[in-house]
């Protein structure tokens, strides 16, 4: 008899490409870098994010804010150089590997293509010191303003 208990086998927080990508940053030992890679292969294994942060030497608190960021920007929290460097050395050890990683600057740069371009404007940009100019502009109207308001009562 079973007694009601099924084996859930956890989604895997990274592909196995994202994971041999981790392994390789984080054998490079660049300081945050590398424990934030060490964090997300702790955290694949299905540890919780207080064991990934004493066995990588990051905080709860920066572990959970990996998390935070990692959902949102995915294997782009990580500098495109090392990026670029640990795929090519995983391209040469598995060649037929078939899974891709898409980074923040590639998925930017495919929907710049796809989107129609806006038309520019014949305006001209102001320039810090042009809008530092109008700003004491604005300022000195508006006490002149006030004086007169004064004056007034």
């Amino acid at each position: 008899m079973n007694s009601g208990s099924t084996t859930h086998q956890k989604k895997k927080l990274l592909t196995t490409q994202q994971a041999a990508i981790c392994k390789n940053i984080a054998g490079l030992e660049i300081e945050l870098v590398s424990k934030r890679a060490s964090a997300l292969l702790v955290l694949n294994e299905g540890s919780t994010q207080a064991v990934a942060a004493e066995k990588s030497g990051l905080t709860t608190g920066q572990v959970r804010y990996l998390m935070v960021i990692f959902r949102k920007n995915g294997m782009a929290i990580f500098p495109a150089d090392l990026l670029e460097k640990a795929k090519k050395s995983i391209s040469k050890k598995a060649p037929n590997t078939k899974d891709t990683v898409k980074t923040k600057k590639a998925s930017k740069a495919r929907s710049k293509k796809d989107k129609p371009k806006k038309k520019k404007s014949n305006k001209k940009k102001s320039t810090k010191a042009e809008d530092k100019k109008k700003k004491k502009q604005k300022a000195k109207k508006k006490a002149k303003n006030k004086r007169k308001n004064k004056k007034k009562k």
